[in-house]
């Protein structure tokens, strides 16, 4: 019920996409060691921040179905890890791993335009999903 959980869900993305693009630039193996702790911070954040904001903002009887599309994201990357497989051997894993980074920056830059142009408080007070009734 943190009123900062919207902006906090955001700067852990953020967090993670430059990580993710620091790691792709980085000069030696310690160095990166480092920035993969950040990578995992800002992962781990995100991805618990997700599933809080989740279930606080679902309403009960939809909850099944919510849970079910934000659980396919792990499916997904699955399927997703052939071609950037693919784009590694291509054009080598840094510069796959630094593409990778630049997107989650993009996206979240995105999302941070989105909320800002639905008004203030849309990233820390959304308006909860109701069912309708019947259904």
């Amino acid at each position: 019920d943190s009123p900062r959980a919207g902006a906090l869900y955001t700067a852990m993305c953020m967090v993670f996409g430059l990580a993710l693009l620091a790691a792709g630039f980085t000069p030696s193996y310690w160095v990166l060691m480092a920035i993969m702790l950040v990578i995992g911070a800002g992962g781990g954040g995100f991805q618990t921040l997700n599933g809080a904001l989740v279930s606080h903002l679902t309403d009960p009887a939809y909850f099944g179905r919510v849970v079910s599309l934000t659980f396919l994201a792990f499916g997904v990357s699955s399927v997703v890890a052939l071609p950037i497989g693919a784009l590694a051997d291509a054009i080598g894993e840094r510069n796959t791993v630094s593409i990778s980074g630049a997107i989650v920056v993009a996206i979240t830059l995105l999302f941070m335009v989105a909320q800002r142009a639905t008004g203030p408080g849309a990233a820390t007070e959304p308006t909860p999903l109701r069912a309708r009734p019947g259904r």
